[in-house]
């Protein structure tokens, strides 16, 4: 059976695409959807979600959010949420490196009102309902700081796209992150440290550091972004087979084909803060958070993979209209790209496929 790298259809059906009638398809409509590689490569994918937390049901006033020991939050006892991401609680041993353990708490992940957010961003993309908060903190006196992770529920996610539409804030000393994972050796992030300048942003395919300790060069980037992380941005990473690549506002800022995940995965976002050096250390009464609006992501599977998966309504991702909520720079539109792909099959297979979309 041939891999999913066979599967990337070629360029000829990504300028169909743009040359399309401008109607968004409804998710509905489509089978399966494409994405356009930073190499030009248009890559299918077999899943498809859409979070929008702007207009969340049930959200917390600032009076509420100040609470930091809350057992339960309009998060826990929402399945649309929880069956798709699940809250972590753990707690970490002292690093001998660090000051302090990390203790991931409920409460450190809610919808906040926008009134009740701690620093505003300047809402560039329109953002002006509620929004999903992660939050760090270190209570002063304590040997712990309280920390935020959201882990999404599909173990077995293998090549993915996904794209955050969110803000940073906060003291030095945490760790924003946004990354895929499978262990300490096999992740790919998107990370903000505070302590940084806030134009700062460092993209990593682990493990970043040789059995000696000594950092290895091709693993990390530390890239200087044409703004700031306090404000609102669309935040995408691609995992491709062979390649990742991490963009800022459509533009690619990154690309490493060294330490790409070879096996399944799954997707996470967390704040942080350990008193190490990596993190920092954050002052007694600090905070830090992740504000995020929309998270956009369509991925495969090992399952897809080995199984396959018929595709019969094919949407570029960009013109779903929930995902083009999340990138605003789209200008291609296709309502159900008709033609049909198979997951499995080979390159000659894909070809055919190019072939049926030109003749609708």
């Amino acid at each position: 059976m041939a891999s999913l790298t066979a599967l990337t259809v070629p360029f000829l059906l990504a300028s169909t695409l743009l040359h399309s009638a401008p109607v968004l398809a409804k998710r509905e409509d489509c089978d399966c959807f494409t994405t356009t590689s930073s190499r030009g490569k248009t890559i299918l994918y077999a899943n498809y979600e859409y979070h929008d937390f702007r207009s969340f049901p049930s959200t917390l006033s600032a009076s509420d959010a100040s609470v930091k020991s809350l057992k339960s939050t309009p998060l826990t006892t929402n399945k649309t949420f929880t069956d798709d991401w699940s809250i972590q609680d753990w707690k970490s041993q002292i690093n001998p490196e660090a000051d302090f353990s990390v203790v991931n708490q409920v409460s450190n992940i809610l919808p906040i009102q926008r009134s009740a957010l701690k620093t505003s961003s300047s809402g560039a993309d329109g953002v002006d309902e509620s929004q999903l908060l992660l939050r760090s903190y270190k209570p002063t006196g304590s040997k712990q700081q309280y920390a935020a992770e959201m882990e999404h529920r599909n173990k077995d996610v293998f090549t993915a796209s996904v794209r955050v539409n969110a803000s940073m804030y906060g003291d030095p000393g945490a760790v924003i992150g946004i990354f895929f994972y499978r262990d300490g050796k096999s992740e790919t992030d998107l990370e903000i440290l505070t302590r940084d300048k806030h134009n700062i942003v460092r993209c990593t395919n682990q493990p970043a550091l040789d059995e000696d300790g000594n950092e290895i060069p091709e693993a990390s980037t530390i890239v200087e972004i044409d703004g700031s992380w306090t404000d609102h941005h669309e935040w995408r990473i691609d995992w491709e087979d062979d390649l990742n690549s991490w963009f800022y506002d459509g533009e690619k800022i990154a690309e490493k084909s060294w330490g790409v995940m070879k096996k399944n995965g799954y997707f996470v976002m967390n704040v942080w803060g350990d008193g190490g050096e990596w993190s920092g250390k954050m002052k007694e009464g600090g905070e830090a958070g992740l504000r995020v609006s929309q998270i956009g992501m369509v991925y495969n599977t090992t399952k897809d993979r080995d199984d396959g998966v018929e595709c019969e309504r094919i949407c570029d991702v960009d013109d779903v209209e929930a995902f083009d909520a999340v990138t605003k720079t789209s200008t291609n539109a296709q309502k159900g790209a008709a033609g049909r792909a198979r997951f499995g099959w080979g390159l000659g297979a894909v070809l055919g496929l190019v072939a049926m979309v030109l003749v609708v």
